[in-house]
């Protein structure tokens, strides 16, 4: 398994290259409540891998949905590119709204 993790690994920063990213879905789904991810647990699979790859990656907030549940983005980049993430993320926070406080 680690020949394969770090044959992928080369292979996204290969493609990311030094100023690539990456956008790629927070969760397969809507929000999870509390604790629901731990009956479901491969959905953690989409924010695991950047870790297991090492590769560094951004939340970044895209508003509400119809049923006022958060959605949101990962912006992934090859190692050293925090601040081409965190500009990304800036500028797509901005174009769809960003963060919005739930209506309770």
């Amino acid at each position: 398994l680690r020949s394969q993790r770090d044959r992928l690994s080369r292979e996204i920063k290969e493609l990311l290259s030094d100023n690539g990213i990456l956008l790629f879905p927070s969760f397969p789904t809507e929000a999870p409540y509390h604790h629901q991810p731990l009956f479901t647990p491969l959905n953690f699979c989409y924010t695991a891998i950047w870790n297991t790859l090492a590769l560094p990656v951004m939340q970044c907030p895209m508003g509400l949905n119809t049923h006022n549940i958060p959605l949101g983005v990962q912006v992934v980049g090859a190692p050293g590119s925090d601040s081409l993430l965190v500009a990304v993320a800036q500028d797509l926070e901005k174009a769809f709204g960003g963060w919005r406080p739930m209506n309770t």
